[in-house]
């Protein structure tokens, strides 16, 4: 017996593919996290949020990486948020340490450097 069902349902019983086998999670009723380690910073952040440490807190803002009026590529961070203490902004990327090493991940944090003129803050 062939039952359809909705994307969303499906993502929700299987979680959607993920390189180096991290497990998709969903959070805030239909955002989802590439792993649980980002799943769980991005709830830490929340709290930060909601107590008053960090404001402007964005879930995946995108930063277009553009050299001499060409398009290179687009990073899309983890989040994005306004440090308190600092007034500071600060764009967070979580990491493990497989991916960290990554040449193309120290590529585009450089390249966002260069651009942005700040660091991506990794968190492990």
């Amino acid at each position: 017996m062939n039952e359809e069902i909705s994307l969303t349902e499906y993502l929700k019983a299987v979680g959607p593919k993920s390189k180096f086998f991290a497990k998709k999670t969903e959070v805030d009723n239909g955002y989802w996290c590439d792993s649980i380690k980002e799943a769980k910073r991005w709830k830490e952040l929340r709290m930060l949020e909601q107590t008053g440490w960090i404001k402007n807190l964005t879930f995946h803002p995108v930063f277009p990486m553009i050299v001499n009026e060409q398009k290179i590529c687009v990073y899309e961070a983890d989040a994005s948020y306004v440090d308190i203490k600092t007034g500071q902004p600060v764009v967070e990327d979580t990491k493990s340490q497989k991916t960290r090493t990554l040449e193309s991940w120290r590529l585009k944090r450089k390249l966002f450097r260069a651009l942005y003129g700040r660091d991506i803050v990794e968190v492990l």
